[in-house]
């Protein structure tokens, strides 16, 4: 037939429901086909359905509760509908035939192991046939596609994000399947980091024939690396046209009102700096690698070199850098959740790392972290996930009336409904799930928060809409924010002052304003 040759995939009335006493239509008929050795691009919102859709693709869509789905998904190679597919035949299906690169590559990897032995566990599981030693196969891989060696011994915490993402690639592609579905793989990468992982999926691409679904609310990427485009909106496909047809004549839906964030921005009074909150002195962080095997030798990477400011009650600073340049370590050092090397921190006049201090840190300095899904157990409802963290406020009681008070408050600051208690976050958006984290961070009433690159994998709708509620919170809550991220357009329009990493050191610092317009870097 010919559907079956040109087509890799194709999607027939396909519906996704919530199920309880209302059901939601999250999916409503989809209908598409995916060609094969291209790169088509399911693009919208968040909350649009396009995950969902590459889920049921994969199968993977059975394995989340409280979801009832309906409808036929036809791959390549096999005559049954996906969505039917017993447990076995459907590790099978994903293991040989089709593979998936997730948004958050740190949560798709175990801390404990190396990155080349998780590869080479990959081999193993999915039988695949080579020469030589799986090393040597792996590193040849590397090779081919122009990944870093020294990344094979590496554990996963000690890469950067667009690294790691790139080690998903290759795990992904080792077993040679015949479809890679990338769900988001690039929005949490700063520009290079990007280009880089879009680079290498097109490189898999033309080299090796796979065909290629990239799921994105980024149009920049989508404009970069797609040949056909899906556009989904409320749970329904609005389009399906050639990339060269729907930047012709894009809709709508991307809107993005700027001036309204910048207004805000302008308008947020920064107050009077009452005290010191936070001062760093001459911070040093390296990690080091010692390999096993005599010819890798062993490897030190200094993430930060030398590393000295203060932030004042009601700064919002931010820290930008590119992927790799140290922020996220940072961070963690400031939380005492890394040992630093050398150097002091300290949070009003204390050492954060004394054993006078000890996790009394957490009751005052919180972290947003990158993903809700990574951050908040998928086996507790949201109400258990707030409850935990109310309880751990120790200046308050807890009885179930008083608990319930705060439910309410904790939801009401930002700005969620109370049926979402009842649910997971992997039932949730991502702006809900990202607000759901800042709750939780509130529960404590702490008087610093770090965000950790924590708007970057929402589309700018949902940014925009976050940045508004933080401004909001930080004036009647009398927060201090440390904002992480590579995004250069909000660091300006929400920051008043900016740090500027760059492997490790500091290469600028000041003012907001001063830092664009007089840059010495």
């Amino acid at each position: 037939m010919k559907e079956s040759d040109e087509n890799i995939v194709v999607v027939k009335n396909l519906r996704v429901y919530t199920l309880g006493s209302s059901p939601k239509k999250l999916l409503d008929n989809i209908n598409f086909s995916v060609k094969k050795n291209k790169i088509t691009a399911l693009v919208g919102k968040s909350g649009s359905g396009k995950s969902l859709t590459a889920l049921s693709i994969s199968g993977l869509i059975q394995y989340i509760d409280g979801l009832k789905v309906e409808g036929e998904v036809y791959f390549n190679g096999i005559k049954e509908n996906v969505l039917e597919l017993g447990e076995q035949e459907q590790n099978k299906y994903r293991g040989k035939m089709l593979a998936m690169i997730f948004q958050d590559p740190y949560s798709s990897f175990d801390p404990a192991k190396t990155c080349g032995e998780q590869l080479e566990e990959i081999l193993d599981s999915n039988k695949v046939k080579f020469q030589g030693r799986p090393d040597e196969f792996i590193l040849g891989m590397f090779s081919k596609l122009g990944i870093e060696k020294r990344l094979f011994d590496s554990y996963p915490h000690m890469l950067s994000g667009g690294q790691l993402q790139r080690i998903s690639i290759i795990a992904s592609v080792i077993s040679m399947p015949k479809m890679i579905i990338a769900d988001e793989p690039t929005t949490n990468l700063d520009l290079s980091a990007k280009k880089g992982v879009l680079d290498l999926l097109m490189k898999i691409n033309k080299e090796f024939g796979i065909t290629i679904l990239y799921i994105s609310h980024d149009l920049d990427a989508i404009k970069y690396i797609a040949d056909d485009i899906l556009a989904f909106d409320s749970g329904k496909i609005t389009t399906q046209v050639s990339k060269e047809v729907f930047f012709k004549d894009s809709n709508s839906i991307f809107s993005l009102n700027v001036e309204r964030s910048k207004q805000a921005g302008v308008n947020a009074a920064i107050g009077d700096k009452k005290n010191k909150i936070l001062e760093l002195k001459n911070i040093y962080k390296k990690f080091s690698n010692n390999s096993f095997i005599s010819f890798r030798k062993k490897q030190e990477v200094i993430a930060l070199d030398n590393i000295s400011f203060d932030v004042f009650e009601g700064d919002i600073l931010g820290v930008i850098g590119e992927s790799g340049s140290g922020k996220s370590t940072l961070a963690r050092l400031i939380l005492n959740l890394l040992p630093k090397d050398s150097g002091t921190i300290y949070y009003e006049g204390k050492p954060v790392d004394s054993d006078s201090f000890g996790k009394n840190i957490y009751s005052d300095i919180q972290i947003v972290f990158q993903n809700p899904l990574s951050s908040l157990n998928p086996a507790l409802s949201i109400r258990s996930l707030l409850k935990e963290a109310i309880i751990a406020n120790k200046e308050k009681k807890h009885d179930a009336e008083s608990i319930e008070t705060e439910l309410k408050y904790l939801l009401g600051i930002v700005e969620l409904p109370e049926e979402i208690l009842s649910k997971k976050s992997t039932q949730i958006s991502g702006g809900e799930g990202q607000r759901v984290a800042l709750a939780r961070a509130l529960a404590v009433r702490p008087r610093l928060i770090v965000f950790d690159e924590s708007l970057s994998s929402l589309d700018r709708d949902l940014q925009m809409n976050i940045l508004e509620l933080l401004l909001k919170l930080k004036h009647e809550l009398n927060l201090t924010y440390i904002f992480i991220t590579h995004d250069l357009g909000i660091s300006r329009i929400f920051c008043d002052k900016l740090l500027i990493l760059h492997k490790g050191k500091a290469v600028e610092q000041g003012k907001t304003e001063d830092v664009f317009k007089n840059p010495k870097s």
